[in-house]
């Protein structure tokens, strides 16, 4: 009863939810009954109620929708019902938990961990030390919350902190005694001192008398990135002194940051900051960073709303720079209603049952297992039913059976042979074998077991016979009869203890190595040697090469000075043979250059010339100063480009009145027809067609290349590539096939005319009949000959099998048309002349034509 209401059930949803199916309808007006409610709605499944019609019986089916959870709402939980389960830590979530009170659902969600808090905490302290061995400080982060240590850093042992006072200096060094430099007494050092408030420690250091240089010294200043230093005459000692470094000023103050590209959505920007004392001019003296791009700005906009089964779409369009980007919503998935059975299983079918989606209205089946055979047990059958029909012997198999107490099926199976019981007693070993022949040492033996395993009251007494495999030869220890030496090899016998056979070997002959004795020395640069002698013999057994020591470097020694245009040289020797092992160029001083004077100035197409000269020598460097460029105003278009030919635009420099031209490439040819694949041999010379103006679709979307091209579309196309005008052919009426009104009368009228292509003979034209390929090729070359193209031609070397199918009055034309590569073969050296043109096949042969023959 359960499966008939059952089936009831998904008959009448399917009628409710499947179009096109329904009861039949009546112009009645229905007298409903109540309603009755077939599964009740709750929290997780939506209800269906079920009327009928109580006077013709139509059937009317209801959704009722869900319930919401009603979760328990208490002093532990948030205004929605949350409560903590379990709380989170630094690493690991934590859970919290709902309960409805309606129908007892649980739902969980989970809490992210809190993080670590981290903070540097000092462990120990640096210091400094009397004796120059300071303490590390020890610093480590730390999570106040959990201890976890996650990175340490280490603070080297800091420098003395010396004491400044009004004796001391800045770095802390007070006079103990004066340095001074006098011609006649002598340079006297000085001593300073200085203490560390922190360790006490001392320090002193003698300090070498200062120079007084006159104010005719030489000076050359210190930059930002190099050094200075000043040369003459010191007043206290008269001595002249030939340097003293005046250390580089090293770049600052620095101008404010300025932004030289702004930023946008899609790219950084950039700001620089320029050193005020070398203006930039020295490395270094420019610092830039770039600035993050700016976010995108817009509203998210729902495109596509998801589905059970797929997913829908955001949208936004940043409102700065127009960028598009989109995101996924996720998809809803099914909600299904409880399964009804349409199909019960059996013991070897499936069964059915079926659910939809209460969303999408989606069916859904699934198959009932089939339960499987009852098979009938008894006391003679064992546990799955199976029954002896005749026993097994030793080397025959059994039989036996069983059948199907709900369905009747009967199975029948083999039960295998037994195989052979061997007699196993004192006679025999673990397998029933008896030994009826011994084996040899080098001969097999002989053996036989019989069966004893007794059948219905009889023994089977089956016997096997077989061969014992030879035992093979027990050998004594080698025993040494002649000992090897050097060069001369020995020998060794042994015997088989059991048939007394005597086996000789070679002892082989071998020296005793001694030890390597090194006959030859390595040196620098040759090598040594070292051999190995026996020690009974002294031969010798073995040699190996002693790799050369190689040189040991010595001195660098210089061997000319470097000037300031010419470079030095010096060199190094071998510490043990002298022996000169490398040599370098010393770089020459260079000269000093002064500040770059314009020469030349620069134009808008030409270079200038700018110069400096050494300060030290007549020595003139000059450079390039880079063209600055045309200032050109805005493009003008001259020609506008097309699909075929290329445009020209041009603009005018605001300085020297230049004119700059470049061509605008020809527009992109897109295809418009469906039914041309991108990558058919056809595609590109029917688009080139298209666009020439030669052949246009047969629709705005489909240019059908594999239909027939007929006799009147193919002399329309020969009129637009003359480019003649037809509407002088309005008032012909040559063939009684060809109307007026017809948009090919014109065209045929002229071709007729023209003598490119003629009627049938009898008044007719055929203007709707197929063209041939060979007919194409007469048309051609009356046209070609019409417009006085040179008609010689070299007939190809290839050859196709079907040739002798061209007529006798196409022959020429065909030739001509496959030497200038207008027509090729249609399969493995086939031509088919008679062949019907394809509209695909009319574009390859247009193309062609008009870039092999036309244009030349």
């Amino acid at each position: 009863m359960k499966r008939f209401i059952s089936a009831i059930l998904s008959i009448l949803m399917l009628i409710t939810l499947v179009p096109g199916i329904g009861l039949s309808a009546n112009t009645h007006r229905h007298s409903w009954s109540e309603w009755y409610i077939l599964d009740t709605a709750d929290c997780e499944k939506d209800g269906i109620k079920y009327r009928y019609c109580t006077e013709c019986k139509e059937s009317d089916v209801e959704i009722t929708d869900r319930l919401d959870h009603n979760w328990i709402i208490g002093e532990n939980t948030d205004s929605y019902g949350w409560y903590c389960e379990t709380e989170p830590n630094c690493t690991q979530t934590g859970k919290e938990v709902r309960e409805c009170s309606r129908c007892g659902k649980k739902e969980n969600r989970e809490v992210p961990a809190t993080g670590h808090n981290n903070e540097w905490i000092t462990i120990q302290e640096a210091t400094c030390t009397t004796d120059d061995v300071g303490q590390e400080g020890i610093d480590q982060l730390i999570c106040k919350n959990c201890g976890e240590i996650f990175d340490k850093k280490i603070t080297p042992a800091p420098e003395h902190e010396w004491i400044i006072n009004d004796n001391t200096d800045e770095e802390g060094w007070e006079v103990i005694a004066e340095a001074y430099c006098n011609v006649d007494e002598g340079s006297v050092n000085g001593l300073i001192k200085r203490t560390c408030s922190r360790c006490g420690k001392e320090e002193t250091i003698e300090t070498k008398p200062l120079h007084e240089l006159s104010d005719d010294c030489i000076v050359v200043s210190p930059t930002c990135t190099k050094e200075g230093y000043k040369a003459g005459i010191c007043v206290i000692c008269e001595q002249y002194i030939s340097k003293i470094t005046l250390n580089a000023l090293g770049h600052g103050p620095f101008s404010e940051w300025e932004t030289t590209k702004e930023p946008t959505c899609t790219e950084e920007g950039e700001e620089i900051r320029i050193c005020t004392v070398c203006e930039g001019k020295e490395d270094g003296g420019i610092e830039s960073k770039s600035i993050k791009k700016i976010p995108h700005i817009g509203e998210w906009v729902t495109v596509k709303e998801p589905t059970c089964t797929e997913k829908g779409q955001l949208k936004r369009i940043c409102e700065v720079c127009g960028f598009e980007e989109t995101k996924d919503i996720n998809l809803l998935g099914h909600n299904w209603t409880q399964w009804v059975e349409t199909k019960q299983a059996n013991c070897t079918e499936d069964g059915e049952k079926t659910h939809f989606c209460m969303r999408c209205k989606k069916l859904e089946t699934e198959v009932i297992p089939a339960w499987g055979h009852n098979w009938h047990t008894s006391d003679y059958s064992d546990k799955e039913g199976w029954e002896e029909i005749w026993a097994p012997t030793c080397e025959e198999v059994g039989s036996e059976c069983r059948y199907c107490t709900v369905c009747k099926t009967e199975e029948s199976r083999d039960i295998p042979a037994l195989g052979h019981s061997w007699i196993r007693n004192e006679d025999t070993d673990e397998e029933g074998w008896i030994i009826d022949e011994e084996p040899t040492c080098t001969g097999e033996g002989l053996k036989h077991r019989i069966c004893g395993r007794e059948i219905e009251g009889e023994e089977c007494g089956y016997i096997e016979n077989a061969d014992v495999e030879a035992l093979g030869h027990y050998y004594t220890q080698w025993v040494v009869v002649e000992e090897a030496s050097c060069t001369k090899d020995g020998v060794q016998l042994r015997a088989c203890k059991r048939c007394n056979i005597i086996e000789k070997e070679t002892i082989p002959a071998a020296h005793t190595e001694g030890e390597w004795i090194t006959e030859i020395e390595a040196k620098c640069e040759e090598d040594g040697i070292s051999r190995l002698h026996c020690a009974v013999c002294d031969e010798v057994i073995d040699e190996q090469i002693l790799s050369a020591t190689g040189h040991t470097e010595g001195e660098w020694v210089t061997v000319k000075e470097a000037s300031c245009e010419e470079n030095g040289l010096r060199q190094l020797y071998c510490a043990e043979c002298n022996k000169i092992l490398d040599e370098e160029t010393v770089t020459a001083t260079g000269h000093k250059l002064g500040e770059w004077e314009t020469v030349k100035a620069a134009t808008c197409t030409e270079k200038g010339i700018s110069e400096c000269k050494c300060e030290n020598c007549d020595y003139t460097e000059t450079k390039d100063i880079e063209v600055l460029g045309h200032k050109f105003g805005d493009w003008n278009v001259k020609l506008l480009p097309t699909e075929l030919k290329e445009g020209y635009e041009e603009r005018i420099c605001t300085v020297c009145g230049e004119v700059e031209g470049v061509v605008i490439p020809v527009l992109e040819k897109t295809n418009p027809f469906k039914d041309l694949e991108a990558d058919a041999w056809y595609t590109e010379s029917a688009l080139w067609c298209k666009y020439s103006g030669y052949m246009t679709g047969v629709t705005e979307t489909s240019f059908e290349p594999k239909s027939n091209i007929t006799r009147a579309q193919f002399v329309q196309i020969i009129a637009k590539i003359d480019g003649v005008d037809l509407t002088m052919y309005d008032d012909r009426s040559t063939f009684t096939d060809v109307l007026f009104g017809k948009w090919y009368h014109n065209a045929v009228e002229w071709a007729n005319e023209y003598g490119i292509a003629v009627g049938n003979g009898n008044g007719t034209f055929s203007p709707n009949k197929a063209v041939t390929r060979q007919q194409i090729a007469v048309i051609l070359y009356a046209y070609s000959e019409k417009k006085g193209v040179d008609m010689n031609y070299t007939i190809s070397d290839s050859t196709f099998k079907d040739a002798g199918d061209i007529s006798d009055w196409a022959v020429n034309a065909m030739n001509w048309a496959v030497a200038n590569k207008l027509i090729s073969g249609v399969g493995e050296g086939y031509l088919a002349p008679n062949g019907f043109a394809t509209r695909g096949q009319v574009a390859v042969m247009i193309k062609a034509y008009c870039e092999n023959v036309l244009s030349k």
